[in-house]
């Protein structure tokens, strides 16, 4: 079994690697893909990243959020992601069961990934502002908080689990 991995490194190297993640993956999708095994992939990349998010800011499977906040931290303070777009994102992408549907109005489409990544860059806001000093200062300033500053495909990500691409 391995080692548990450091707060530092958890938070610098894992939590900043699934936003930059999300962020590229949704960049890709809004240049256009044709192939249709690419574009799939990069919707079910943006849709594990944002979860992997959600469930992070939610405190799931002990991701020890408040390790990282102030005690005024209270995540998706402006109200939680619907309940319907957490059950899309488990039924139609994490989970192969009987729930998965064949309906379009059924799958996450482009509005929803919208409503997703706006949710998260709200409390990707939130989680920064409250994030402990010695956490604020590993925050990097070239990795957004909003979907208008998304960073560009040459930005490095120093995660373990990084895939090195050149820019197109």
């Amino acid at each position: 079994m391995a080692a548990e991995t450091s707060m530092t490194e958890l938070f610098e190297r894992h939590l900043l690697y699934e936003v930059w993640m999300l962020f590229e993956t949704r960049a890709r999708l809004v240049a256009g893909v044709d192939d249709t095994v690419v574009r799939n992939a990069l919707i079910e990349s943006f849709c594990i990243h944002a979860r992997g998010l959600i469930d992070f800011f939610n405190d799931k499977k002990g991701a020890a959020v408040s390790a990282f906040t102030n005690f005024a931290y209270v995540p998706f303070a402006n109200g939680p992601v619907p309940e319907k777009l957490v059950t899309k994102l488990s039924t139609q992408i994490a989970h192969l069961t009987r729930k998965r549907s064949s309906d379009p109005r059924e799958k996450i489409d482009q509005a929803a990934r919208e409503e997703l990544l706006l949710m998260v860059s709200d409390e990707l806001r939130n989680f920064r502002n409250h994030l402990l000093p010695e956490y604020r200062s590993l925050w990097p300033k070239s990795l957004p908080a909003a979907p208008s500053g998304a960073p560009t495909s040459t930005t490095k990500s120093r995660a373990t689990n990084a895939i090195t691409t050149t820019s197109t």
